[in-house]
């Protein structure tokens, strides 16, 4: 059967060199196959590390979606982020966040 959905990975991303950012540091993950928010939050701080590392979400699509991150991600005035199937995005997030997901 074919995942469709999001998938949401949480962990952070650093800088290396000027201009090349790598995701590391994987703490959760979250499938949501219906639209839905995610029951975890973001429990990653940013670290002042070599890697200037920030907090991060990593949200996979199978559909076309608009996610919503925020600490409470159905409140008015949560950024709005458009993902279309087939795609990935890295999203910086605070400590707190969470995803909510509607069909684009």
């Amino acid at each position: 059967m074919a995942f469709s959905g999001i998938s949401v990975l949480h962990g952070r991303v650093g800088l290396i060199g000027r201009s090349t950012d790598i995701f590391h540091h994987a703490v959760w993950s979250e499938e949501l196959p219906t639209p839905a928010t995610t029951v975890k939050s973001a429990s990653e701080v940013d670290f002042n590390d070599k890697l200037h590392s920030q907090s991060a979400f990593v949200i996979q699509a199978a559909v076309n979606a608009n996610v919503y991150v925020g600490p409470n991600p159905a409140a008015a005035g949560t950024p709005m982020y458009r993902i279309y199937a087939g795609t990935s995005l890295v999203i910086p997030v605070d400590k707190g966040d969470k995803v909510r997901w509607v069909a684009a």
